[in-house]
């Protein structure tokens, strides 16, 4: 895909004396071009994206700073600020399919939380944090994101609401 292959790696044939051993691996190489160098990216990953989109809604500011693509997962970097006079929880963890990315297609990829600690997603008021949330995205050079989705983002006030919180990307 694009400037991404498939790498086999066997054993020696000189020192088996075949290749019908079957013992090898795969992994996935991509060439990029930093400035005027050549380099090359391994062990899946495919590359970085830099993002820097910022949303705002009910006192809470959530930036998309970057994302690291690989070729089975993808890692977004957010930055999230509660400015208002309460904490939040960005997701409960009740569900597994409550945080995802949405591509253009509205096809949706879930996040990965089981990998953050909870502690990890408890804002509090005047505070920012920085999170990098892991989702079940395949590469694909073709597919853009529009949004990233907290859909049970939880307001800890008197009321304890629960809001749809979208940061455009």
């Amino acid at each position: 895909t694009g400037n991404t292959y498939i790498v086999e790696f066997k054993k020696d044939l000189l020192s088996t004396g075949g290749s019908s051993s079957g013992e090898k691996f795969s992994d996935y190489i991509t060439i990029v071009r930093d400035n005027s160098e050549y380099k090359l990216n391994i062990n899946s990953y495919v590359g970085k994206k830099e993002i820097n989109k910022t949303t705002e809604k009910n006192g809470i500011a959530a930036t998309v700073i970057s994302k690291d693509m690989y070729m089975e997962h993808e890692i977004y970097n957010i930055k999230i600020k509660k400015k208002t006079n309460s904490d939040i929880i960005l997701d409960s963890k009740n569900s597994t399919t409550s945080t995802y990315l949405l591509d253009n297609n509205n096809v949706k990829y879930y996040a990965y939380l089981n990998e953050i600690p909870d502690n990890n997603l408890y804002i509090k008021y005047n505070y920012e944090k920085d999170l990098s949330i892991k989702f079940s995205s395949a590469y694909s050079s073709e597919r853009n994101m529009k949004a990233l989705y907290f859909s049970n983002l939880k307001m800890i006030n008197s009321s304890n609401e629960e809001i749809n919180f979208r940061v455009n990307i």
